[in-house]
């Protein structure tokens, strides 16, 4: 608005001087005009100083505005630093209390309760640690052009803020996974001392019974799922497996069918057989010991995200006995 009266004021000077000398008596007049123009003239010095000062004050005040911005970002990137940087501690203590677990022959409940107390610890630092890293996503999303002014490349945090929220996640099914398989180890030993080797005597023959130690074989499959699609694999094909572990970058679902048949009916939507116990819905990692018949049937669903979702990199190991 003063910009536009300046102009203004510019126009009527110049109109004043272009009237001067136009009459033949007109030295009053050009008093008069010439004290008008002095007049005119600093009227628009003043504006032209006052425009000054207010783009002066814009500036300070968007100045301010973007350090308090990067301020914001500043104190929000390092909050998350802590939480991976305490997250990681915790895995690290996982990890060992693990190690530890599984280095001896005979795994206990101590053993266990104590694994089980670091997955919860673990669990509840990312029910704080991930809302808040979502929240720091929607921020660079929200202020994305005014921190690219400070050079800072939002895309590519809001990549590395995924990758994170994505490996926190993974670790924490994971977790699980090895409690239960832990737990089954267990109790497996735990059975196994009543079925210890024995012997009895007819007349002068010995006899001596054994147990059965079984051999394990692990089988790998690569899949890349695009958005939407699915996947099914016969738990026969390489023998009788007893485990099945999943890997994926993205969410993924997991069945298990009674049969070939029954994976059919699931696509038709018709009533079909499948083992409840083993399905899962939007998980990175998948690990089960698993005693189903022959015939039984995996599939491997990635979720429609209305068609423009990712595709899955998934890897499957089969544990086979022999």
């Amino acid at each position: 608005m003063k910009i536009k009266r300046i102009l203004i004021i510019s126009n009527i000077i110049l109109l004043i001087m272009s009237g001067i000398g136009c009459t033949e008596d007109n030295s009053g007049t050009i008093e008069k005009q010439g004290a008008e123009i002095e007049s005119l003239k600093q009227e628009l010095e003043e504006q032209k100083q006052e425009a000054k000062e207010e783009q002066r004050k814009t500036e300070i005040e968007e100045q301010k505005k973007a350090d308090e911005l990067i301020d914001d970002f500043k104190k929000r990137i390092n909050t998350i630093d802590q939480n991976i940087e305490s997250l990681n501690s915790k895995i690290d203590s996982w990890d060992s209390a693990y190690s530890m677990a599984m280095a001896d022959n005979d795994i206990n409940y101590n053993e266990i309760n104590q694994l089980a107390e670091l997955a919860d610890t673990y669990k509840e630092e990312c029910e704080y640690a991930v809302p808040r890293m979502e929240e720091f996503k929607t921020f660079l999303t929200t202020n994305e052009q005014d921190l690219k002014g400070s050079e800072i490349d939002s895309y590519k945090e809001k990549i590395e803020i995924s990758d994170d929220i994505v490996t926190i996640k993974r670790n924490s099914e994971k977790m699980n996974s090895d409690i239960e398989y832990l737990t089954q180890i267990m109790e497996e030993l735990e059975l196994s001392k009543w079925y210890e080797l024995y012997e009895w005597e007819d007349e002068s023959i010995t006899y001596t019974t054994d147990s059965y130690i079984p051999t394990y074989e692990d089988y790998t499959e690569y899949l890349v799922l695009e958005d939407g699609y699915i996947h099914g694999y016969p738990l026969d094909y390489y023998g009788e497996v007893t485990d099945i572990e999943i890997s994926s970058d993205i969410e993924i679902n997991i069945y298990i069918m009674a049969s070939e048949a029954d994976y059919y009916k699931w696509i038709s939507e018709e009533t079909y057989e499948h083992y409840t116990s083993y399905e899962a819905y939007e998980v990175y990692y998948y690990y089960r010991s698993i005693d189903v018949y022959d015939d039984a049937y995996l599939i491997v669903e990635n979720p429609s995200t209305f068609e423009i979702g990712d595709s899955a990199n998934i890897e499957i190991i089969f544990t086979v006995e022999y």
